[in-house]
């Protein structure tokens, strides 16, 4: 009977255990901007993202009007998110921990190119390219 209790007592644990909770919130000014992350999209700006995995990640941002804006942010795993602790907070711990990264990026406004400054790009490329 006693081993019955210990199974019913590790049962319960695993059920009713909570896990960690992982998000990306990413946040650009102005408002509004599409975000990719590592190529697909994941909405506009603020956006809330979960993910599964540590490690980097490549974040572009999209507006119109603008630069885009495309960095590699690495996203470490806190201490208990490391081997050996991950497995009892994952599996023990009976209330739900959040474990949030943000990232704020200020995106530059977009400014076509003059006539004269086209016509010394224009002019380098040819100075350049001569053998």
């Amino acid at each position: 009977m006693p081993k019955n209790i210990i199974l019913l007592l590790l049962a319960t644990i695993f059920i009713t255990s909570c896990c960690v909770k992982r998000y990306l919130n990413i946040t650009s000014d102005p408002p509004n901007a599409t975000v990719f992350i590592d190529g697909e999209k994941h909405g506009t700006t603020p956006a809330k993202v979960s993910f599964d995995f540590y490690g980097t990640r490549e974040i572009t941002l999209i507006k119109k009007g603008y630069h885009i804006s495309t960095r590699l942010e690495n996203v470490d795993a806190p201490f208990y998110q490391k081997f050996p602790i991950d497995f009892f907070v994952e599996f023990f711990v009976p209330i739900p921990i959040k474990d949030q990264h943000d990232f704020s990026y200020s995106l530059k406004p977009y400014t076509p190119m003059n006539k004269k400054q086209k016509e010394s790009l224009l002019n380098r490329a040819q100075t350049h390219s001569k053998p």
